[in-house]
């Protein structure tokens, strides 16, 4: 027989039993033993123990691994129907050419090491050569399509104490924010995600990689208590002037926001903000929400149950 020893909290073994009746000298046989994941995470799982009862069925023994693997279950995500104002002929007084149009005019950076998700076609035959090993040519895209993510995760004190998976507005706003990614991934280039205290940037990432990437941050992504909209400021101001649409993903409405919102309009960039929580119990401001030319308020509810098809 085959089974996982001791699991973690979030993930299930959702098949028992696997005992294989006969197993003669030399033939082999193939157990497949299924887990599912309760909630996104970073899981360390050792391997199955196999164990035997042969030959009297009075007792069993058996050997396991001490090595461990790393499992990663993503945060849900979906398609949706969403435009952003970078993929319309908008063009800053900073670039020469439209935005959207992927691919118009790329300006020759230099080369660098091939990588998983690079297109075969920018493969530099001579580099290769020269280096020894697969290169392929970098280009500056000088187009204007890059995009930011910026998803809030402070959290108040009340829902502080609540166990990792029981905010639901929280994991919705993870949620959603996978599913914008996701969504917006093949038509423009999301530069950077800020998640909260922590920044990461993706400039020098393949487009098909930094979906995935994206993907494995939010897995991880967790509450911060002592986080406040004023800290992301400092970190979105280095990056502004090379950002066409700044996408804030953001659990209820604080004041604060409004700083932000005037800081992307200042560098001329498009802002696009969904408030995940309770219409009924978030007040905004109508002469001050009237400068967002998109906000959305999106209840837990319809996020997680995949009814946010069209934003």
């Amino acid at each position: 027989s085959l089974r996982f020893g001791a699991l973690p909290d979030a993930i299930e073994q959702i098949e028992g039993g696997h005992i294989i009746s006969f197993l003669g000298s030399g033939d082999a046989a193939e157990v497949t033993v299924t887990i599912r994941p309760k909630r996104r995470g970073y899981y360390r799982i050792r391997q199955p123990v196999c164990q035997s009862s042969f030959p009297f069925k009075l007792f069993s023994f058996g050997m396991s691994c001490d090595d461990q693997e790393r499992l990663i279950v993503l945060p849900t995500f979906s398609s949706l129907q969403m435009l952003l104002r970078h993929l319309n002929p908008y063009v800053r007084s900073d670039s020469a050419v439209f935005a959207g149009r992927r691919g118009a005019f790329p300006e020759y950076a230099g080369n660098r090491p091939f990588l998983p998700g690079d297109s075969r076609r920018r493969i530099d035959a001579r580099a290769w050569a020269r280096l020894a090993m697969p290169a392929t040519k970098e280009y500056h895209e000088n187009f204007d399509n890059c995009t930011a993510l910026v998803l809030d995760t402070g959290v108040s004190e009340a829902l502080s104490s609540l166990k990792p998976g029981q905010n639901e507005e929280f994991e919705a706003a993870v949620s959603l924010c996978a599913s914008v990614a996701f969504t917006i991934n093949d038509n423009c280039l999301i530069d950077m995600l800020l998640a909260g205290p922590s920044l990461y940037q993706f400039t020098n990432w393949p487009r098909k990689m930094r979906l995935d990437k994206i993907h494995e941050v939010l897995a991880g992504v967790e509450p911060t208590m002592d986080y406040t909209p004023e800290l992301m400021a400092p970190m979105l101001a280095d990056r502004l002037g090379q950002i066409s649409e700044v996408v804030f993903i953001v659990t209820g409405w604080k004041k604060e926001y409004h700083r932000l919102l005037e800081l992307t309009s200042r560098e001329r960039c498009h802002s696009t903000v969904f408030v995940v929580g309770e219409s009924g119990k978030i007040d905004l401001d109508r002469h001050e929400t009237a400068r967002t030319e998109n906000i959305q308020i999106l209840s837990p509810d319809e996020i997680l149950t995949e009814q946010t098809m069209q934003l």
